[in-house]
Order: structure tokens, then C-alpha cells, then sequence
């Protein structure tokens, strides 16, 4: 059975990550973070991965190059989609 984040977990991690590495708190609307996005989705994406036995094996520069192209608009969803099932193993 897969194990799904929910809104509350994900909203958890946002706060935790501001707190720790820093940025605007809050939340302007649910389909837009004021500040951490693409840190907060790297980490439910990895927690995510982690509940349900799995890990990613690529380097934090390798993680936050491929986390930066796709939120940029430089790499499409498949190109992430792709880069996962090449960098995710069972833990």
C-alpha cells in the first residue's frame, strides 16, 4: 500500500524548512507558497519516497540541479519523472 503526505504533513515540512534554513512564512494560497517551494517539494518528494521504502541516490548538488531546471522551466516533468526512476533504489 502506498503512503501518501498529507496537507498537514506537507505544511510541517514547509514550516521546519523555513525555520531551518530561513525565508517568509505563510501561505498566500494553497497553489502557491510565499517561500520555499522548491524546498519543501524536494522534501515531501523525498519523505514521500522514504515512507514507502525507497531512496533517492544522487548527490545534494545533483538533487538541487535537477530540483532548479524543472522549477525553472529549463527541464519538463518527464525529464524529473525519468531522472527518478534512474536515481531511486529500494532502502
Amino acid at each position: 500500500m502506498i503512503r501518501y503526505l498529507t496537507l498537514i504533513e506537507v505544511l510541517e515540512l514547509h514550516r521546519k524548512i523555513l525555520e531551518q534554513s530561513g525565508g517568509a512564512l505563510g501561505i498566500r494560497d494553497m497553489g502557491l507558497f510565499v517561500d520555499g517551494n522548491k524546498r519543501t517539494g524536494h522534501a515531501a518528494t523525498e519523505t514521500f519516497l522514504v515512507l514507502n521504502g525507497l531512496e533517492i541516490n544522487a548527490s545534494v548538488d545533483e538533487q538541487e540541479r535537477i530540483v532548479l531546471a524543472i522549477s525553472s522551466g529549463k527541464q519538463e516533468r518527464q525529464v524529473f519523472i525519468e531522472w527518478l526512476q534512474q536515481n531511486t533504489t529500494a532502502s
